[in-house]
């Protein structure tokens, strides 16, 4: 029988085919191992850009600032794509990501308030159900995700965030950044990741790659993928 068009050679061992339906984290992994097959096959070299150009010019938004203020009463660090262009070539964001460990939320909803941040709603964490948060909005209109993490390792990347900053604001470490993205796996995600794992040093690679091992070893196909994608945009071989 012909296999449909968009459909991957061997499907997950649960869902429809399987011994139990998929659940949403299930179809963003297939989807994130449809996208890394596709590159493979191809093999991207080169990217199009200057990219250590654009990692040359990477620079914070002030606003940022303002809200790693309000929020220095707590032990917080900037995760989403804020954190991600301290590792590659910046892209655009429209909101600031902000995490803080999940006994700490209550605090830091309680911190915005008072600093006269408007209460949006919750954020939908269905990819991660360690996860919870609301969204905000700042007096001058710009937009914070407050995320709850509720991983065991949360505290501990959010301690190393405090004691290496980058230009002045806490970012989470890399390997824990790599992942969360793991965790989550939407496109934008995974094409963070290639860029990241791709840019990173030979240490920064094995310090990820430890980690990944440890947490999410059902992910370490997708990660070296992902690595060897990342150095081929940058036309380089894997090292």
């Amino acid at each position: 029988m012909r296999r449909k068009r968009g459909v991957p050679e061997a499907l997950p061992r649960s869902g429809p085919r399987g011994t139990a339906p998929f659940d949403q984290s299930d179809v963003a992994r297939w989807g994130r191992r449809l996208a890394i097959q596709r590159a493979l096959r191809s093999r991207p070299i080169g990217a199009g850009s200057d990219l250590e150009g654009l990692e040359a010019g990477r620079a914070t938004v002030e606003w940022w600032r303002g809200v790693d203020r309000d929020l220095s009463e707590i032990p917080h660090a900037l995760v989403g794509a804020a954190a991600s262009n301290a590792y590659m070539a910046p892209r655009m964001t429209a909101d600031l990501d902000v995490a803080v460990v999940v006994r700490d939320l209550a605090r830091a909803e309680a911190l915005l308030a008072a600093c006269e941040y408007e209460r949006l709603g919750d954020l939908n964490m269905t990819l991660d159900p360690h996860l919870t948060g609301s969204r905000w909005r700042t007096p001058a209109g710009e937009y914070v995700d407050l995320i709850g993490i509720g991983h065991r390792w949360a505290a501990t990347a959010i301690a190393e965030a405090q004691e290496a900053s980058w230009q002045g604001l806490p970012v989470i470490p890399m390997p824990y950044l790599v992942l969360m993205k793991l965790i989550s796996s939407r496109a934008v995600d995974t094409a963070d990741l290639q860029r990241v794992l791709g840019a990173a040093s030979h240490e920064q690679w094995l310090t990820v790659r430890d980690l990944v091992s440890r947490l999410r070893p059902q992910d370490l196909d997708d990660l070296d993928a992902l690595r060897q994608i990342g150095l081929w945009e940058r036309d380089q071989a894997a090292r």
